[in-house]
């Protein structure tokens, strides 16, 4: 199989050059399958699989961006909450009344604080099937 990008679209073509669908994108930012409606016949195993496998290489630069978006979100919020932390800690002089469990150590309490994030986590997912 084979692509033709014509503007925001991809033609994909059969080994014989014939148009079985295209890669329209979608207002997600993703590109999707639509396949040629003036066609008949069925697929092969291996024929969704090479429309998936083109499909996924269109979509890879935006699922990328995406990641590298998110993954830099994370940073940013696990950055801001360490200054927090830190500002709490050192300036207010109330970080003991208000936190007597922590410890004073961000790395220390940050991997607390995730073993007991996980816990809740876990009793969220198991009352959500409960119903």
């Amino acid at each position: 199989m084979k692509l033709e990008k014509l503007n925001e679209s991809y033609f994909v073509f059969a080994d014989n050059n014939k148009e079985i669908g295209s890669f329209q994108l979608d207002i997600d930012g993703s590109y999707y399958f639509w396949n040629n409606s003036e066609l008949t016949g069925c697929w092969t195993g291996n024929n969704l699989r090479e429309i998936a496998q083109l499909l996924d290489d269109v979509n890879e630069p935006f699922n990328k961006q995406v990641i590298d978006y998110f993954e830099l979100e994370k940073r940013n919020f696990e950055d801001q909450a360490r200054v927090e932390y830190r500002k709490l800690l050192n300036e207010s002089g109330m970080f003991w009344e208000y936190y007597p469990h922590l410890s004073g150590n961000w790395k220390v309490d940050k991997e607390r604080w995730l073993i007991e994030y996980q816990k809740l986590e876990g009793l969220r997912n198991n009352t959500e099937t409960d119903f």
